[in-house]
């Protein structure tokens, strides 16, 4: 048996280049989805990003029966829509542009004292869990 040597490439960065990326916008395959749940979930290298749809039953009836219905009322599903998968190491990117897009808004609203209460610290880690 013999050894066969392995031929190095040399430097790394010669076979690396920095390319600008285009992102072209949805051709409408791509239809919207409407999302008002989120599961977040990590397995160490990704983020896994689960969104959900739920909406509360029609409640139809006189007061007695639409009171009876709401009160035997257990869960309402929430049915995924979308499952987006982020590698941990693009997540502090995409945290940065989110909460950016977030205070932009907050920072529109009219009720000054609102948009303080739900604006985001930029330089705090927003802890990530399932949303309600």
């Amino acid at each position: 048996m013999t050894k066969r040597k392995r031929k190095s490439l040399g430097d790394a960065s010669e076979h690396m280049k920095s390319v600008r990326v285009e992102y072209v916008p949805a051709d409408g395959s791509i239809p919207p989805i409407f999302a008002n749940q989120l599961v977040v979930q990590n397995d160490g290298q990704s983020t896994y990003l689960q969104f959900y749809f739920s909406q509360p039953p029609l409640m139809l009836g006189p007061p007695e029966e639409r009171k009876k219905k709401l009160a035997d009322l257990e869960s309402v599903k929430a049915h995924a829509v979308s499952r987006v998968i982020v590698p941990n190491s693009r997540m502090p990117a995409f945290i940065k542009v989110i909460t950016d897009n977030f205070n932009s808004i907050a920072a529109v609203l009219q009720d000054q004292s609102l948009a303080d209460a739900i604006r985001l610290d930029p330089d705090s880690t927003p802890k990530l869990g399932g949303l309600q």
